[in-house]
């Protein structure tokens, strides 16, 4: 296919109401093509979008074509290689959706069997429907992770290692992040897999049956709802099972609601991770790669999560969090979950239980033991204190005893600066400001955990409040665990935050990080692995860090 005939390809999926993008294979190569505005943006900058899409061809040496799933459109794939269990999904779409089976146009992608129909999604979208994987034992699962663990200590590409069989449906609805970032594309036309791609697999172009999206506009594909969707999944289980599958354990299959599970553990100093154009890269690296690439995608293996294998170099992909303002990693084996650092202050504190057992033990104790009652200098005793505005007076947990867990768990990961009147949080490096007020959210993840073991409604109500929240966050900044002034930030001159660790200008050591040094400065790249050169002696007041 010339530049020409791919241009007018993507052209005329624009035209049937499909949302094109450039693709490698099954990844799309144009960084940004998930965001939001992504049409808008392309077309302003080009001068029109047919412009835009020529500029496709002009600037990324690819000739594959994928859609993005929005608008309406619905993909169901068929991620099956065995002809009698997509026999049996044939038959259920059949008898679900029997005008899907009839008019929906036909992709044959990446193996003998399996299928994609493209249909129209009817009534509420949702993100994706997934069953579980089938496989003939889960033993076979077993060995395969084994011999990639030795596999991959043997330095060879973990895309080459051969994987086993499994059988599984997808299905993708068209609903947007709450951002408004589309989160998957399809791939449509050309290379399902190139001649020179990395896992040595025999190249295998897109094929389609009787037509394809240039024949049929999105508005006239037949529709498939939501239900329906359910549906053809719990009845493909089913008939797996008849067949003598076994389905694999898997957590957050389905995230058709749109929301997706978060999981906190990334390694900002030990996670690799091996990226698809990059090769291995750490942290600091990856995160550099993303905000080279705009915020946009860096697609990579899922090596780095503990006790996976990933056949694919591009199962995962990262991009920038502005919930978290750091790197994301979405896994999008079995529903999408989202990885971030372990270091992220978060309302999953798995240390809350105990902190709280400790506080009410402690108030039943000091309840228990009666209380001391001070006369006044006339004899009498005293008036009572004035009630304080927002006290939890209904139950055990006030907002003093809140702030003390939350000095506790922040301790070592938050400061309050009270020269510039803000938080600032650890992130494995450096302390930075805290811009999107994590300092707040936290005091008020922590109160609503604890406000579980009130039994009062009105303690309950009173620790959820804004009013209770801003309470306890004024009363843990004053902690001396957590108050810090300016004094404390880059003390020691001769330490030099850097994105790989600390380097002690006097030795040319670059040691972990640590937050007791108080750095707040960080350089922009990490100091050569190669150069053993020392910096003169130089004064302390004349490196202008103070």
């Amino acid at each position: 296919m010339n530049d020409t005939e791919l241009n007018n390809l993507r052209k005329q999926l624009w035209a049937n109401g499909y949302f094109p993008v450039p693709n490698l294979d099954k990844a799309c190569v144009h960084k940004t093509w998930n965001t939001p505005k992504f049409y808008e943006r392309e077309a302003k900058r080009y001068g029109g979008i047919d412009a835009a899409i020529e500029s496709w061809t002009r600037r990324l040496p690819y000739r594959a074509t994928g859609v993005r799933i929005q608008g309406g459109l619905g993909v169901i794939d068929g991620d099956i290689d065995n002809a009698k269990l997509m026999a049996r999904l044939i038959e259920i779409i059949r008898r679900i959706a029997p005008d899907v089976l009839e008019r929906a146009p036909v992709r044959y992608g990446g193996g003998e069997h399996k299928v994609a129909w493209f249909v129209r999604i009817e009534g509420e979208l949702f993100g994706s429907i997934h069953t579980h994987k089938y496989v003939r034992s889960l033993d076979e699962v077993e060995a395969y992770k084994a011999a990639g663990v030795a596999w991959k200590a043997a330095g060879a590409n973990p895309a080459a290692q051969p994987s086993y069989e499994y059988h599984h449906v997808e299905m993708f609805g068209s609903k947007l992040t709450s951002h408004g970032a589309c989160p998957r594309q399809f791939g449509a036309f050309g290379w399902h897999t190139a001649p020179d791609n990395k896992a040595g697999k025999p190249p295998r172009e897109y094929a389609w049956a009787d037509v394809s999206l240039l024949d049929v506009p999105l508005a006239e594909l037949p529709t498939l709802t939501k239900a329906q969707a359910y549906e053809i999944a719990k009845d493909f289980e089913t008939a797996a099972v008849e067949e003598g599958w076994v389905a694999v354990p898997k957590q957050d299959h389905d995230s058709s609601d749109g929301r997706v599970r978060e999981v906190f553990d990334i390694d900002r100093k030990k996670s690799r991770f091996d990226t698809k154009d990059s090769g291995v890269v750490s942290y600091a690296e990856l995160e550099a790669l993303v905000i080279l690439a705009n915020g946009g995608d860096v697609r990579m293996s899922a090596n780095w999560i503990e006790g996976e294998v990933s056949v694919s170099d591009d199962r995962c992909n990262a991009s920038w969090s502005k919930k978290f303002d750091c790197v994301q990693i979405r896994d999008f084996d079995g529903g999408g979950t989202w990885h971030y650092p372990n270091d992220i202050p978060r309302g999953d504190l798995k240390d809350i239980a105990d902190k709280m057992e400790a506080v009410k033990e402690k108030v039943q104790q000091q309840q228990q033991a009666p209380p001391e009652e001070p006369l006044a200098d006339d004899g009498a005793p005293p008036e009572p204190p004035p009630k304080a505005a927002q006290v939890n007076t209904a139950g055990l947990l006030t907002q003093d005893l809140v702030a003390l867990v939350v000095a506790e768990r922040g301790d070592g990961e938050m400061r309050y600066c009270h020269d510039s009147g803000g938080w600032f949080m650890w992130d494995g490096v450096s302390w930075k400001a805290d811009r999107l007020k994590w300092g707040f959210h936290t005091c008020r993840e922590i109160s609503r955990l604890m406000s579980k073991e009130e039994r009062e409604k009105k303690a309950i109500r009173a620790m959820r409040s804004a009013g209770f929240f801003s309470a306890v966050e004024r009363i843990a900044a004053t902690d001396p665990r957590l108050a810090v002034t300016s004094a404390h930030w880059d003390q020691d001159a001769y330490l030099m935050g850097t994105p790989s660790g600390t380097l002690d200008l006097r030795t040319g050591e670059v040691r972990a990080p640590d937050a007791a040094d108080g750095i707040s400065k960080l350089a922009a790249i990490a100091p050569s692995r190669t150069s053993t050169r020392l910096l003169p002696t130089i004064p302390a007041e004349a490196i202008g860090w103070r």
